[in-house]
């Protein structure tokens, strides 16, 4: 992964492990309204108080919005239960349980392979084995298509002739600084990389 898309996942973790925590206590109320509305409506004749406490410890582990999302399944009849519960007592703890954690679950799918991505080892490319090009090697591949060079070695013009050619006296020649002895080998291989 690239350094961007490693980020991408990083953060798409990171909202998915908040979305997935349990409910909060701050959101008791939004889950109590959504299981006493659901179980109210398919048991109007008992007290829903006692029946959502139990519930609500049932489904501790989720977090409120998919508790609120598998009420409104169940109450739509748009849960894939099998067998079906009866409507006239509503469905049981644990066919709630089902339905919330089918909810949750492909959320949870898509968390655990962020975590995944995040935590794979990272392979190193592998290294090219095949010997590097040489100067001469490179060049004649560059002039079989086309390429040319000039000569090789050029005649180097004494100081005299650099000075006369330029009109340099002889302390400006003197001040110009000194080549290294190894300056050509050095550009050579620098023009090599």
């Amino acid at each position: 992964m690239t350094t961007v898309e490693r980020r991408i996942v990083a953060h798409r973790a990171m909202e998915l492990t908040g979305a997935l925590r349990p409910f909060m206590q701050d959101q008791r109320n939004a889950v109590d309204v959504a299981l006493s509305r659901m179980i109210g409506g398919f048991q109007r004749h008992l007290e829903v108080g006692s029946i959502v406490e139990v519930l609500l410890d049932v489904l501790r582990e989720f977090p409120a919005w998919a508790i609120v999302e598998g009420c409104l399944r169940l109450t739509k009849d748009q849960h894939s239960l099998n067998p079906p519960f009866n409507p006239n007592f509503g469905p049981s703890d644990n066919q709630i349980y089902q339905v919330v954690a089918a909810v949750a679950l492909p959320y949870q799918r898509r968390l655990a392979q962020a975590e995944a991505l995040l935590s794979a080892p990272v392979e190193k490319p592998a290294e090219d084995s095949r010997p590097k090009e040489t100067w001469a090697q490179t060049k004649a591949y560059l002039e079989a298509h086309g390429f040319t060079f000039g000569k090789d070695k050029q005649p180097i013009d004494t100081p005299e002739q650099v000075m006369s050619k330029f009109g340099l006296s002889k302390e400006a020649w003197d001040a110009i600084p000194n080549l290294p002895a190894d300056f050509e080998d050095r550009a050579k291989e620098k023009i090599r990389r």
